[in-house]
């Protein structure tokens, strides 16, 4: 059997019986609920417990996307990002007879922006 834990009808932990660690305060949930937590875009937070059923919250895709776009801050996704539009930028600039832009062209063009 699988269980969650919940505060204020929020799930907090998910618990499998075959562990030995299910604390005595868990609800009992379906093995269709428990796939429920297979979607790797939400979080235990995501999910609620009402009337004994778990199910998502009305504002689970909203809180996917804000935890997405917290990712995107992460100094390596820019990164990434930034070198994946300058190859784009420059497929396009070669196919209009302009040179390519380099990397150091990208970072003047940024501070003059942030200027």
């Amino acid at each position: 059997m699988k269980y969650v834990t919940v505060d204020g009808n929020i799930v907090q932990e998910v618990f499998d019986d075959d562990n030995n660690n299910v604390p005595d305060d868990a609800v009992t949930i379906t093995e269709a609920e428990f796939a429920m937590f297979n979607d790797p875009r939400y979080g235990f937070s995501d999910f609620e417990i009402i009337g004994g059923t778990l199910s998502l919250l009305t504002e689970a895709d909203n809180n996917a996307k804000a935890r997405a776009i917290e990712k995107f801050n992460s100094p390596e996704i820019l990164r990434a990002f930034a070198e994946i539009i300058m190859d784009e930028l420059n497929t396009l600039r070669v196919n209009g007879g302009l040179p390519p832009r380099t990397m150091a062209q990208l970072k003047t063009a940024m501070k003059t922006k942030l200027s």
